[in-house]
């Protein structure tokens, strides 16, 4: 109001609140770690927005970890296994060095907490940077020490059954085998294998050697290749060196060579599913995007991806676009199949969506005299059978 921020607020120690009770109460995780030490300083920060990114949102994160060392020897135990890259991390991005030092001298100088050192913060950062796992809307951040052990595989065989919370659950997605190593998957797989390598070397410092990463083709799907532009031959690039992270990409008909930097230009010029309003925006870009890359493109398949769902959530009724959108659900699922095998939660979920559109397209056959009650009776039964398989 008048360019005022207005928010709810501790009653101890005056933090903002989102007004839930429970996010304060006595035995909230605010009050367990930073009220105390916020109400015995007076400390109080200001806040332009709760939009933006906020010193103070990494200084409760490490303070967080630091006191739980300190009071829990066995997880101190634990999470002194836990590997924190800083040397690296450092070196690749000199600016952690100034934020760390900044974020001690504000726990040792400005809250005053006892027992805190500089390697202490160095710790707990490089711990939190490595390990910690994203929930919620991506925002929030939970260290699972014991599940931090599990290595990433861009095919891995285990995945969180629910949202990681109060403790981490994972379930197989396929039968493993004994003397499997059980691996989940970092980041989502439906990436540009360039963009899934360097975020994988840029916060965890490792190449990964799976067999997506081994294969030039992602695995046959094409999910990373572009048309070449130079020969008439609907041929395309491949990484000539997939293991390699720098490596050029080359033709497979005419040998045309393009460099890293020429290929991640070409996927920056084409705009994220997020910023489309209309449909018809959505099938220009389409259209736009298969004239470059492969179909299974991720970049096309992501635009496609946006069509169904559009077609799913804004309730559609064309029936044209209703059968457009489950031929994109069937390619969608065929690519996910090979590179992420087995029973999953994103597979269920497109199928949940596509069961809505079969059951429309039902209506409409229906509604046309095309079929009789005994036929969609039989066809309705065994499409929402799927889709509540899918659901569960």
């Amino acid at each position: 109001k008048n360019g005022e921020l207005h928010y709810s607020v501790c009653p101890k120690c005056f933090f903002p609140s989102c007004g839930n009770k429970e996010c304060i109460s006595e035995t909230s995780v605010h009050s367990k770690y930073e009220c105390s030490i916020f109400a015995a300083t007076g400390f109080k920060p200001k806040f332009k927005d709760f939009e933006s990114p906020h010193f103070i949102y990494n200084v409760i994160t490490i303070l967080r970890l630091i006191l739980e060392m300190q009071r829990n020897e066995d997880n101190r135990i634990l999470v002194n296994q836990l590997m924190t890259h800083h040397d690296q991390r450092v070196n690749k991005f000199p600016e952690v060095e100034i934020g760390i030092k900044r974020i001690t001298s504000f726990l040792m100088d400005d809250l005053n907490i006892p027992n805190v050192n500089g390697d202490d913060v160095i710790q707990a950062f490089g711990v939190m940077k490595t390990n910690a796992m994203t929930f919620g809307d991506g925002n929030g951040r939970g260290l699972y020490p014991i599940g931090s052990i599990i290595s990433h595989s861009c095919v891995s065989n285990l995945e969180p059954l629910t949202e990681p919370m109060e403790c981490l659950v994972l379930r197989s997605k396929i039968s493993i085998k004994k003397g499997t190593e059980l691996t989940i998957r970092y980041m989502s797989f439906w990436s540009h294998r360039t963009q899934l390598k360097d975020s994988l070397n840029n916060q965890w410092f490792f190449n990964c050697e799976c067999e997506r990463c081994q294969d030039p083709s992602d695995m046959k799907t094409m999910l990373s290749s572009e048309l070449c532009s130079k020969c008439k031959q609907k041929s395309y690039l491949k990484p000539i060196n997939p293991l390699n992270l720098n490596t050029d990409w080359q033709c497979d008909f005419c040998q045309e060579v393009r460099t890293k930097k020429q290929v991640c230009d070409l996927l920056a010029e084409f705009p994220e599913p997020e910023s489309f309003t209309s449909i018809d925006e959505i099938i220009f870009f389409i259209k736009k995007s298969e004239k470059v890359f492969h179909a299974h493109h991720f970049i096309p398949l992501n635009y496609k991806y946006a069509f169904a769902k559009w077609v799913t959530l804004k309730g559609l009724e064309k029936i044209e676009c209703i059968k457009l959108a489950l031929k994109y659900y069937d390619v969608i699922l065929g690519v996910t199949e090979s590179l992420d095998p087995g029973t999953t939660k994103d597979k269920n979920r497109i199928l949940l969506e596509a069961a809505r559109l079969k059951i429309k397209i039902l209506n409409h056959l229906r509604s046309q005299g095309k079929i009789n009650n005994e036929i969609y009776e039989r066809q309705h039964k065994i499409i929402m059978a799927a889709g509540l398989r899918s659901k569960n």
